[in-house]
């Protein structure tokens, strides 16, 4: 009785490690992408910026 309790336990542990590691999996692209996003909108603009800059220096 007492294995199987253990099995069924184990078991257990092993779908809820499962699940999180796919919540985690999910949470962790969400946050890559929305540090991409950020990454690539403040390249754009330090982009924008820095080209204005040196358009206004030569006119």
């Amino acid at each position: 009785m007492h294995i199987q309790e253990g099995e069924e336990n184990d078991a257990y542990k092993d779908e809820h490690e499962k699940e999180l590691q796919q919540s985690l999996d999910r949470y962790g692209v969400k946050i890559i992408k929305v540090v991409g996003v950020f990454g690539v909108t403040l390249g754009l603009i330090i982009l924008a910026v820095f080209w204005y800059w040196v358009l206004s220096k030569l006119f």
